[in-house]
């Protein structure tokens, strides 16, 4: 896993931003807005939600369900900076109730490091580390025993595969008035989760406590 740190202290804040957001009744991006001055923060929220075509209001959707076999659909957002670099993603996802199945439909992420060097190399890098964050969100997971670890290979630690990958774009915002560069690749693994996570509660209305989202969890989760 890469970015365990930064994976750890991101996924419970933002995904608390979430929901007070939606205790508010107000829209998870603008919350944001209204709790921040720092002006490349506002930069990155406006450009994804733009980007992504957020659709403005609270959370829960009014669709929201916890009990269906239809799936049903929903948004989340989530804020990092790391290495002197603003990151902001937004996740839309399906997910089907009676079976706890989240399917990752689209992936927008804006990304402000300052001065952009390389604008091809930096793209590729953030759809890695959204790929990378995907998989940890909804897969990987590290189990064991009193006997050791028990996922020793591909069965028992699965990961994203190729027919699981959506859409993802991905927004670069030069800024050569900053006068400095930040790191551009591996905070991107760290966004997904709790944008994620936040999806899954405005399309069931139920908040998340651990990951992986796997299937079992989820159901579970939606019938408590």
């Amino acid at each position: 896993m890469r970015t365990p740190g930064q994976f750890q202290q991101n996924f419970p804040r933002e995904l608390a931003v979430s929901e007070a957001a939606a205790l508010a009744g107000v829209d998870a991006i603008q919350f944001r807005l209204d709790h921040t001055k720092e002006e490349r923060v506002i930069g990155v929220l406006k450009a994804v939600r733009e980007a992504s075509g957020w659709e403005t209001r609270s959370a829960p959707h009014s669709k929201a369900a916890a009990s269906s076999a239809t799936p049903v659909r929903g948004q989340g957002v989530s804020v990092m900076f790391r290495s002197a670099t603003y990151w902001a993603c937004v996740s839309q996802i399906s997910v089907t109730p009676s079976t706890g199945a989240i399917v990752v439909e689209k992936m927008t992420i804006a990304v402000d490091p300052g001065i952009v060097v390389n604008p091809m190399q930096l793209k590729r890098q953030v759809e890695g580390g959204t790929m990378m964050g995907i998989s940890h969100a909804l897969y990987e997971e590290l189990q064991f025993d009193e006997s050791g670890i028990t996922t020793r290979d591909w069965n028992t630690y699965p990961i994203l595969k190729m027919a699981d990958i959506p859409e993802v774009k991905v927004v670069l915002l030069h800024k050569p008035e900053v006068g400095t560069y930040g790191g551009g690749s591996e905070a991107a693994n760290a966004l997904a989760a709790p944008a994620i996570a936040a999806a899954l509660f405005d399309a069931t209305g139920k908040a998340a406590r651990r990951l992986p989202l796997k299937a079992d969890y989820v159901q579970a989760l939606l019938k408590a």
